[in-house]
């Protein structure tokens, strides 16, 4: 539920929401909450500390006016528009000085992020099975049996 926070000096508290504590926290939550879009979401899910500036305008505004530490960024469905999740999403993250982050586990922001049909390349997910083989085979000469 909880995670140490390295900084507790510099921000006063211990411990940070974790991702994996989110679904059971989330309904206890009453505020640090920021509604996010879709846009949002991907720009949090892709590079490490986006500038507040980089969210859309209100959850911008909203971000700008929550001090930093701990925050819940959630995301409702709009059925107006089927070409989006049809689902809510909640994501721990961290509101710093100038950025938000996202600390969510690899496994799940790659689900996140082909949920919205960003496409998640190899490179960022590390060589497969097949792959290593591959690479194994140039390396040593070997050749694939017929």
């Amino acid at each position: 539920m909880w995670s140490l926070n390295s900084d507790e000096e510099e921000f006063g508290c211990v411990f940070r929401l974790a991702q994996e504590g989110i679904y059971t926290l989330f309904p206890y939550i009453c505020s640090r909450m920021i509604t996010i879009s879709v846009e949002d979401i991907k720009i949090l899910l892709t590079q490490e500390n986006p500038y507040l500036n980089n969210l859309e305008d209100d959850a911008h505004q909203k971000a700008k006016k929550i001090e930093m530490g701990s925050i819940v960024l959630k995301y409702r469905p709009d059925s107006s528009n089927p070409h989006c999740p049809q689902c809510p999403i909640e994501l721990c993250g961290w509101r710093g000085k100038t950025s938000i982050r996202a600390f969510v586990p690899r496994n799940e922001r790659f689900h996140y992020l082909r949920m919205l049909g960003v496409e998640v390349f190899r490179n960022k997910q590390g060589p497969g099975p097949r792959e290593k083989r591959r690479r194994w085979r140039r390396r040593t000469g070997t050749k694939m049996a017929a």
